[in-house]
């Protein structure tokens, strides 16, 4: 959303010299000011964050974070950003317990443009061959959600393998920026 005055769109709002990030009316943001680079998730740990979908967390880690669902809520939407959305994966995967699983990764960063409401890109892990398996983000509003797929199974979250119906290899998000 963009704010006019008098017919001419504020890019940038000031007080008191200082640049104001948010504009709320009545209790709600109806402004907001992302730059390229600026992080859309506080609190990312180091090794990242991983999503169980469906499945119980068994072990709880804070580095990487399990969390439990498939999805995220952002500080600020797509539209806010100046060109959109970029997701950036570990070079390491993780067993459901936070443990280190494989070390060598290869996930190119997920990229959502404005004007789209998803991305994808492959994977290669342990478990995962980046000719037929995939991780995708959508994004509504300011959720922010992903699943992947092997070569055989697709799951909710950043679940990429299981094992005896447990999640045996997960991915980990590092960074989710504006582009």
């Amino acid at each position: 959303m963009a704010i006019y005055h008098s017919g001419i769109k504020i890019n940038n709002l000031y007080h008191n010299g200082k640049k104001i990030n948010k504009f709320f009316h009545n209790g709600k943001c109806i402004y907001t000011s992302i730059v390229v680079g600026e992080s859309l998730y506080d609190g990312v740990p180091s090794h990242g964050i991983m999503l169980y979908g469906d499945y119980p967390i068994y072990t709880k880690s804070s580095n990487p974070l399990c969390i439990q669902g498939d999805s995220i809520n952002l500080k600020a939407p797509l539209s806010s950003c100046p060109n959109g959305i970029k997701i950036h994966f570990s070079t390491s995967s993780y067993y459901y317990n936070g443990l280190l699983d494989y070390s060598q990764c290869q996930i190119p960063d997920i990229s959502i443009p404005k004007g789209s409401s998803s991305g994808s890109s492959t994977v290669l892990s342990n478990n995962a061959s980046p000719s037929n398996s995939y991780i995708t983000a959508g994004i509504n509003g300011t959720t922010l959600s992903f699943s992947a797929s092997n070569n055989i199974y697709s799951y909710d979250g950043t679940v990429i393998y299981t094992h005896n119906d447990y999640p045996s290899e997960l991915l980990a998000v590092t960074s989710i920026t504006a582009y």
